[in-house]
């Protein structure tokens, strides 16, 4: 992101020497889920909560050859034991789950 710090990967739009604050991001998950229509009771059925990032940041990671020590790392996890919980690839539709990501994130930029 140009401008922005390079010590975080999301920067706060009134400052981007700022990170985003955990607030925000998990009023932005609520919005994408509403977008998408799940309800309250699927989300829960699914277990889809704010935490569901983490697991799915180091699967996709994992399964784009991201090397596992730079995945643990990034998650601060101190065993690679820790993220080989986190980590699913068998049962996400990489491809797929990236081109929905997409869509969703070029929409909120035009939305402004």
């Amino acid at each position: 992101m140009p401008k922005a710090s390079q010590n975080f990967v999301i920067y706060n739009f009134r400052s981007k020497m700022k990170p985003v604050t955990e607030v925000y991001l998990r009023q932005v998950l609520k919005r994408m889920l509403v977008e998408i229509e799940n309800s309250r009771e699927l989300q829960v059925g699914k277990n889809i909560v704010f935490h569901s990032l983490r697991h799915t940041y180091v699967s996709t990671s994992r399964a784009n050859g991201e090397p596992n020590f730079t995945v643990q790392s990034f998650v601060g996890h101190k065993n690679a034991s820790t993220t080989e919980i986190y980590s699913h690839p068998e049962v996400i539709y990489f491809k797929k789950a990236k081109r929905f990501i997409n869509k969703i994130v070029e929409k909120a930029q035009k939305a402004g």
